[in-house]
């Protein structure tokens, strides 16, 4: 993007209290009111579902302290499947001392969460793209091993070097109205209800499995 006038804007939401202690509320529940789980592991089935959109989401984490005056994010995508559900394919750091991010693969029964602060949509190539082939290239590129940044951060660079692959194998429509390059861009800014989206830029981890073990102890 050119420039971030055009970035869609949370919602407001009610003003924290100037506490220090730590916050004890939490983002929304993704998950649908229903005796039926909302989420569960990606099954063999699951691997032939087509791929409409492909999404980012830019989440809120919540804030630590009462204090805080934004949220923290937390970036993933979401293949929005043609039968209402998607698959979530998420980078995450499990402890508080992990320098490898864990790779997470979710069926939701779902296609939006509520603790969404902003959505890139792509729509995705009509050639019939599906889940497998998009786990294929993450796979084959290594994408699923990944070492943090040394912030212990890196969420966002792993959704953009994603997008970028997904870009480079076409699989990303030239229709799309939100192009790959928006995605990328908008993922350099953080967000938080009710407030204008303020330049944060990523920082890297790495891709790869001969990481230097010594390193990673230290």
């Amino acid at each position: 993007m050119s420039s971030r006038s055009d970035i869609v804007k949370p919602s407001a939401s009610k003003p924290s209290s100037s506490s220090s202690k730590p916050s004890s509320s939490k983002p929304s529940s993704s998950r649908p009111k229903s005796s039926v789980p909302a989420t569960r592991k990606i099954e063999p089935k699951d691997y032939d579902l087509l791929v409409d959109t492909i999404r980012v989401t830019v989440h809120t984490t919540g804030k630590f302290f009462d204090s805080d005056t934004r949220s923290g994010n937390h970036a993933s995508i979401y293949l929005l499947a043609s039968n209402g559900a998607s698959v979530r394919l998420n980078m995450t750091k499990l402890t508080a001392d992990a320098k490898r991010g864990t790779y997470q693969l979710t069926y939701c029964r779902y296609q939006h969460t509520n603790s969404s602060l902003i959505d890139f949509d792509l729509k995705a190539t009509s050639r019939g793209l599906k889940v497998k082939h998009v786990l294929e290239l993450i796979e084959e590129r290594k994408r699923d091993k990944y070492k943090l940044a040394r912030s212990g951060l890196g969420c966002r660079f792993w959704v953009q070097t994603i997008i970028k692959d997904l870009q480079e194998m076409k699989f990303i429509s030239s229709s799309s109205e939100v192009s790959a390059a928006d995605a990328v861009e908008g993922l350099r800014y953080s967000y938080s209800k009710g407030k204008r989206p303020e330049l944060d830029e990523v920082d890297p981890g790495s891709f790869g499995t001969s990481w230097d073990k010594r390193s990673e102890r230290r």
